[in-house]
């Protein structure tokens, strides 16, 4: 028998051929047949592992499926703090269709999502404290305390009368709401009359103000107002108490006012003194440019006496006199400049530049500085300038007119050049130094009062050339500028 292609079925893999339906005796092809025969096909199913992890800290649950079987859907698994959503293949975004047939081996994964509780927080009044969204079989975080002016926080109870106060590391297995308890917080305001009348007490309400109370009465003074210990401002009855405190009457004698009209100085402070009482005496002001005198009552010439009694207001003058410095100039050996008297704190008048000869002026410095002195400083005391000076040079060139090089030279103004080395050249006899354009010979004594050009004179030098004729007709001689020999 010719054995045929295996046969296929869906499910299953092929085992092979048996003459038997138990499957007992499998067929062979090489063996000849003598008559009929029929063959049984032997089938295994296949089998695939289906592993359910249900991500909850059980071990994951594996069942062997037949290929194209349905896998049987296993009850709901549980996670505490989490709602079951259904099983997943990796990477799925849908729940696995468990009237799907398998054709594989699959692991299904459990999803959850986490259940959120809302946590509500009543603060009654105070400040706002947020909601808490909050997972299941989780503990609520303990807010940050709120706050409520005039009251004390006493903690977050779960009823409205404040019966249960709320545990915080209790697991919440539901929304809840909490509310804020509070305790009122009242200060006692005491008054200290400092020898006026009795001023009673009050009990305030944290965060209210303090009722202003009637003015207090003390013989001889004026009173002035309710103060703190440490506070220069008297006390403010708008302001909101935080505490107890203690208030105390500020008291003032009759004062009068002395005040200082500087005329131009520094700014000397008003003073408050008590009548019968004698003026203090101020730091002398100061004015730039001049010198305090004393002070005079406004419309005299007399100086004030500090000694005397206070019987009213006052309004004392400043007296000045002016302060002059000397300013001088120092030349240097130049022209005369005119001493000046300046005032204190005014400007130097800048002078006339003083002239010398064979220099430039470069400006003023103080002594024993080498910085130009500002004509814009406001003088502070005596001063003495003295005169900075800058040689005036001029070059003196030497056109040596083919001869060798004469180096040139720097001549400061109103002196002599220095004559120079006599220059040389061939068949030239050096006779002097010319200016530009003129034929007599420069005189090294004279001045020097700007650039100058000298230029070198020259004079040949010629040789006789004689000749003898040795008998013959007569050669007339010659003058050469080199000497020359005949052969």
């Amino acid at each position: 028998v010719t054995k045929p292609t295996a046969p296929t079925r869906v499910g299953y893999v092929f085992k092979g051929w048996y003459t038997d339906a138990d499957f007992t005796n499998p067929y062979e092809f090489d063996v000849l047949e003598k008559g009929s025969v029929t063959l049984y096909a032997k089938w295994k199913a296949i089998m695939h592992n289906v592993t359910f992890d249900s991500d909850n800290g059980e071990v994951a649950v594996v069942k062997s499926i037949q290929e194209t079987f349905k896998v049987p859907q296993p009850s709901e698994p549980k996670k505490p703090g989490y709602q079951f959503l259904g099983w997943y293949l990796p990477n799925e975004t849908t729940t696995y269709d468990f009237n799907s047939t398998i054709q594989g081996a699959i692991e299904l994964k459990a999803k959850w999502e986490a259940i959120i509780h809302t946590v509500t927080f009543d603060s009654t009044g105070g400040s706002i404290v947020p909601k808490q969204r909050i997972q299941e079989t989780q503990s609520v975080n303990e807010p940050i305390k709120p706050t409520y002016l005039g009251f004390q926080f006493l903690g977050w109870y779960t009823d409205t009368t404040y019966q249960t106060r709320y545990v915080f590391t209790e697991k919440i297995t539901e929304p809840v709401t909490l509310y804020a308890k509070w305790d009122m917080i009242l200060h006692t305001i005491h008054f200290d009359s400092d020898g006026g009348n009795l001023v009673k007490d009050q009990i305030i309400q944290e965060s209210k103000n303090v009722v202003a109370p009637n003015v207090p009465v003390k013989v001889g003074y004026k009173f002035i107002g309710w103060y703190v210990s440490g506070i220069s401002n008297p006390y403010d009855f708008k302001e909101l108490i935080k505490g107890p405190i203690t208030l105390k009457a500020k008291w003032e004698a009759v004062m009068h006012p002395v005040t200082f009209n500087s005329d131009g100085g520094s700014v000397v402070g008003t003073q408050s003194v008590q009548e019968t009482k004698a003026v203090s005496k101020p730091t002398a002001p100061t004015k730039a440019g001049y010198k305090f005198v004393g002070w005079s009552k406004s419309g005299e010439t007399m100086l004030y006496d500090f000694t005397d009694l206070l019987s009213g207001p006052l309004t004392l003058k400043a007296n000045w006199e002016v302060v002059m410095y000397p300013v001088t100039f120092d030349s240097d050996g130049g022209s005369v400049v005119v001493s000046q008297s300046v005032q204190e704190t005014k400007t130097v008048s800048e002078p006339t530049a003083p002239t010398k000869v064979g220099y430039r002026f470069a400006g003023w410095s103080r002594s024993s500085e080498t910085k130009l002195y500002d004509f814009t400083e406001l003088l502070r005391g005596p001063l003495s300038l003295k005169a900075n000076w800058e040689a005036i040079m001029h070059s003196v060139t030497f056109d040596s007119d083919g001869g060798s090089v004469v180096v040139s030279q720097s001549i400061q103004e109103t002196k002599v050049v220095s004559e120079p080395t006599v220059p040389t050249k061939a068949g030239y006899k050096f006779v002097g130094w010319s200016k530009s354009g003129e034929t007599k010979l420069y005189d090294f004594t004279e001045l020097v009062n700007g650039p100058l050009t000298l230029k070198a004179k020259w004079e040949v030098v010629m040789h006789p050339v004689t000749f003898d004729s040795d008998g013959g007709s007569v050669v007339v001689s010659q003058f050469q500028r080199k000497p020359v020999t005949s052969s």
